[in-house]
């Protein structure tokens, strides 16, 4: 099949090639020799000898560069073992016509790589002749130009080694590319390597063109499977990475930043060591479910969008107490009470964690009560417990609430988040006792 096939092209090729003879009723008016060279419209060893015509002389000096370029490409393809044999028989029994375009087209796209055929050019020709022919029916002129060009077996074996070489640097490229795609971690190397297969598809033909366009299809995929992983939703501060799974995809162009009832300024947008970090200021936002700041990554294949949601009183601590202060002695004599614990029913006005750090209690024309180094958290609206032990033990005739009911002070405080502190301050505020 393969001999069979190399005879057809062969006859196929150089029929497309031979010229035509002279017709009658047409008349020589101009050439650049008396007579025809010998070698005109002829064969001969070692040289491609061909006529290329147009309206103009120009006109037919660059078509006989095209078909001295055709030419020597369908030499390199009748010389290329490019697919498999199997492949060739199929492309052979469905159209032999079909499959000498198919395999010129795709041996033309990448000979172009190839420096001996960008070298082409009529200056290397050995010799020339040119005509100008009228039509006497008609009057109309024709110019043919004739070029003797010297291309040799040395040449083509040259010409053909060079693009095998080529073919494997292609390959090799493909290849690499297609174990690439499992692991491709950046936005801008998928949506490049999608160009380089799609280059690779236009030049090969058969199985590899087949694995080019499903590796595009496979990045594609990955590219459709990006999305946006928050990480840190603090107020006035965002930071979230992309990903495909489990994997930290990378991303150069900076996404687009919105705060959709733009009572919040986006203060900085900068690239992480796993994604993007935004800060912005909330000054200006009333509490209202809707605040965000969205988020948007205008990808090829996939228009990336988060929105950040938040609550203007997320980072905000405020307590109070309404509720008496409990004083509890497990132990009572006549004159004294021990083993106190003192209950505090602390409100918090918001969600946000905060720490108790210490409190102070003062009774009029008496020694003031502390707690120092308290450092318990408490998070969330409403009342929250804390009892603390006093280590000392206190006069019942002093500080019972049947003797001093209500007590001045202070709660040392700080937001957890924040990291803020502040003071609630105790006035006349009531305490009571069993003692």
């Amino acid at each position: 099949m393969k001999k069979i096939t190399h005879i057809l092209l062969f006859a196929m090729l150089f029929l497309a090639f031979v010229p035509g003879q002279a017709q009658k009723g047409k008349k020589v008016i101009e050439s650049s020799e008396r007579r025809a060279p010998d070698w005109v419209n002829g064969l001969e060893k070692n040289y491609i000898i061909i006529v290329g015509t147009g309206t103009t002389l120009e006109d037919a000096k660059q078509d006989a560069l095209l078909r001295i370029k055709e030419k020597i490409i369908r030499a390199v393809a009748e010389n290329v073992q490019f697919e498999s044999q199997m492949d060739r028989k199929e492309e052979m029994l469905n159209n032999i016509s079909n499959y000498a375009e198919t395999y010129e087209s795709t041996t033309k796209t990448q000979a172009t790589d190839v420096s001996f055929v960008k070298g082409i050019a009529l200056n290397k020709a050995e010799e020339f002749y040119w005509e100008k022919v009228k039509d006497k029916s008609t009057d109309k002129v024709t110019a043919h130009y004739h070029v003797k060009y010297p291309f040799s077996s040395i040449e083509l074996k040259k010409l053909v080694m060079a693009f095998e070489k080529k073919d494997r640097e292609l390959t090799e490229q493909l290849n690499s590319i297609l174990n690439e795609v499992p692991t491709m971690n950046s936005v801008e190397r998928m949506e490049g390597a999608i160009k380089e297969l799609q280059q690779l598809q236009e030049r090969f033909m058969g199985p590899r063109k087949d694995q080019a366009a499903t590796g595009v299809s496979r990045i594609i995929t990955r590219l459709k499977s990006i999305t946006i992983h928050p990480e840190v939703n603090r107020l006035g501060l965002i930071e979230y990475s992309l990903r495909v799974g489990d994997q930290t995809i990378k991303a150069s162009k900076k996404p687009r930043v919105l705060n959709p009832n733009q009572c919040a300024t986006i203060k900085t947008v900068q690239p992480t060591e796993s994604g993007w970090k935004i800060k912005y200021d909330p000054q200006y936002c009333y509490e209202d479910p809707n605040n965000l700041i969205r988020v948007m990554h205008n990808i090829r294949h996939n228009r990336l969008q988060h929105d950040f949601h938040f609550n203007i009183n997320a980072e905000k601590v405020e307590i109070y107490m309404h509720s008496d202060i409990l004083v509890n002695a497990e132990t009572v004599t006549d004159t004294a009470a021990k083993d106190i614990t003192f209950t505090f029913n602390i409100a918090s006005k918001y969600e946000s964690p905060f720490t108790i750090e210490s409190i102070v209690l003062k009774y009029d024309n008496l020694a003031p009560i502390s707690f120092n180094n308290i450092n318990r958290t408490f998070s969330g609206k409403g009342e929250h417990e804390l009892k603390l032990e006093l280590d000392k033990e206190l006069e019942i005739d002093k500080y019972s609430s049947n003797k001093e009911s209500m007590v001045n002070g202070m709660i040392y405080y700080k937001g957890k988040e924040s990291g803020e502190r502040d003071t609630y301050k105790l006035y006349k505020h009531n305490i009571t006792t069993n003692f």
